[in-house]
């Protein structure tokens, strides 16, 4: 979605509120408000929970951004562009390399190329984090926390898709811009 990354601190009280709307739910209000408020309140969260999927655990901005079709995602290059944030991209014969920083010459349009790459640059992530394969679960997240804190560490979804955008996103247990949890 356009604005993600320059946008980020709108897009932060978004996610905020919509943690809200999923902690307290339409059932804490059913008896101080009307049935169609309730309903509202109810559209409001399925409409930011499908807004903000794949973000919604995303507390800072990425540190690089694995882009696999630099073409449709044109958008989100030139945001970390302007952000100075590294970018990682399948270029196809069709793809500009001039314009990504660490390119990578490859078909995009296969789903087993962009599978082999994406779980070659994970793993190279992981073992860079200091993370064993033995500590991942099934999904490619820390089974359990490494720093002692509640929160995984790394978090990854990989769909492979065409035109579709991976943003990576590592966390550390202290960040700068890191969203308030709600108590």
């Amino acid at each position: 979605m356009g604005g993600t990354l320059t946008n980020f601190s709108t897009i932060k009280k978004s996610i905020k509120r919509l943690r809200l709307l999923e902690k307290e739910g339409s059932s804490l209000y059913s008896n101080t408000i009307t049935k169609k408020e309730t309903q509202m309140l109810n559209r409001e969260r399925i409409k930011l929970a499908d807004q903000h999927r794949g973000i919604k655990d995303m507390r800072r901005l990425p540190d690089a951004i694995v882009v696999v079709d630099a073409n449709y995602e044109e958008t989100a290059i030139r945001e970390a562009k302007s952000l100075d944030i590294p970018i990682v991209a399948i270029v196809d014969t069709n793809s500009d390399p001039l314009r990504i920083d660490y390119p990578i010459p490859a078909n995009d349009d296969s789903i087993r190329t962009i599978q082999l790459i994406i779980s070659a640059i994970s793993e190279k992530i992981i073992q860079a984090k200091g993370f064993g394969k033995d500590e991942l679960d099934s999904k490619g997240e820390l089974s359990a926390p490494v720093d002692g804190s509640t929160k995984p560490v790394v978090k990854e979804t990989v769909e492979a898709s065409k035109g579709e955008s991976y943003v990576k996103n590592i966390e550390n247990s202290t960040e700068e811009n890191a969203i308030e949890e709600e108590e």
